[in-house]
């Protein structure tokens, strides 16, 4: 008699190899899907982070190498730790005419209290106030008018931005913490008469109020981000998580958080060296 088994289709063990072998193909292919995702999500994340920073940099470093100063004209240069506003070269355009004017500008940091982990809204601002004319344009020493301005968020994601300027007495970078510009609120202040102003022009004089106008030769700015999705991941921290993730650090918890993601690699650092143009 013919054998009609076949006629009847899979048998049950037929079956479960098949259900096994489609169940770990299945497998195989999510788990390569989710890395893929997740790597795309960090690589694309890592990108804006790039670009924000590359952004920030490219501009700042523009203003700052047309930076100009007049204290005839109270076109002051102010720099501190977390910040600088100064005068700079620009050109506008009025219809299809090109004019050169100039611009007050500021670019300034600020993490909130110091203990915010939330970067997110951390954000390096700009700030700016333009004329088409120098003789239409009432300029201030103290930038009061400028800073009462309403801010553009230039670069979010930040977790430090500070500026050094270059102590050519000592010949190295300044400690802010002891640079002769105020013992409470340090900075550079063309409009103040320091002891810091450069020793290579003739009339230099330590603390002579009469010399003023004087740049620092150089500035260095360096910026500190997070990527947005890590910083996306901290703000849903809960106390518990939080505590885990920065068990051995130190400080507020802002400087811990930033102490942690910089011993894991997480924090990426970006810095610039703009060249100052000296008054003639």
């Amino acid at each position: 008699m013919k054998n009609l088994s076949s006629r009847y289709g899979f048998s049950l063990l037929e079956l479960l190899v098949a259900v096994s072998i489609m169940t770990v193909l299945v497998t195989m292919l999510y788990t390569i899907f989710h890395t893929s995702t997740k790597v795309w999500e960090k690589t694309e994340s890592k990108t804006e982070m790039l670009q924000n920073a590359r952004i920030l940099l490219d501009r700042i470093s523009n203003d700052l190498s047309v930076a100009t100063v007049n204290p005839e004209k109270n076109m002051n240069f102010h720099a501190f730790e977390n910040g600088v506003l100064f005068v700079c070269k620009a050109i506008y355009q009025n219809g299809a005419a090109a004019i050169n004017g100039y611009q007050e500008t500021a670019y300034l940091y600020s993490d909130n209290d110091g203990t915010d982990i939330n970067f997110t809204d951390d954000c390096v601002y700009y700030l700016c106030r333009h004329s088409q004319s120098d003789s239409s344009f009432e300029y201030e020493s103290d930038f009061a008018a400028l800073s009462a301005m309403t801010p553009q968020a230039l670069s979010c994601y930040v977790a430090d931005f500070y500026l050094e300027c270059w102590d050519h007495i000592n010949n190295v970078w300044m400690d802010w913490d002891n640079w002769p510009g105020g013992s409470s609120d340090p900075y550079w202040d063309v409009m103040a008469a320091i002891n810091s102003n450069n020793p290579d022009f003739a009339s230099y004089q330590p603390n002579d109020a009469s010399n003023k106008g004087i740049l620092p030769e150089k500035i260095r700015i360096t910026v500190k981000m997070v990527p947005p999705d890590i910083a996306e991941f901290i703000t849903k921290m809960d106390t518990a998580s939080f505590n885990s993730y920065t068990q051995g650090q130190s400080g507020t918890n802002r400087e811990k958080i930033i102490s942690a993601l910089e011993d894991k690699g997480l924090i990426e650092q970006y810095t610039t060296i703009v060249k100052m143009r000296q008054p003639k």
